[in-house]
């Protein structure tokens, strides 16, 4: 029934590039079937982040490797828009 994972990461963690790779392996050994579902990066509390280059540099980090990465606040709703856009015009093709 899954069709598109959503992958929230606290963009606030020293290393939330690091914290996304320990997620993906525990996944991949839990179910090798879900781990191949799209993944949609979403890096969270935005609003915490005293330097917003960490958004870009976490975008460019993401996208490299072939994920779309949304930065979102829960707090302030920016971001969310956007990502519910994209996700609906994705669960729509999938």
């Amino acid at each position: 029934r899954t069709k598109l994972l959503l992958h929230l990461l606290d963009t606030s963690l020293p290393s939330p590039e690091r914290a996304f790779e320990t997620v993906r392996k525990e996944l991949e050994l839990y179910s090798p079937e879900l781990a191949e579902k799209p993944v949609v990066v979403v890096g969270t509390k935005i609003d915490l982040l005293s330097d917003r280059s960490k958004i870009e540099k976490l975008k460019r980090h993401f996208e490299r490797i072939g994920y779309r990465f949304f930065p979102i606040s829960s707090v302030t709703g920016e971001g969310v828009s956007a990502l519910l856009d994209f996700v609906a015009g994705e669960l729509e093709r999938l």
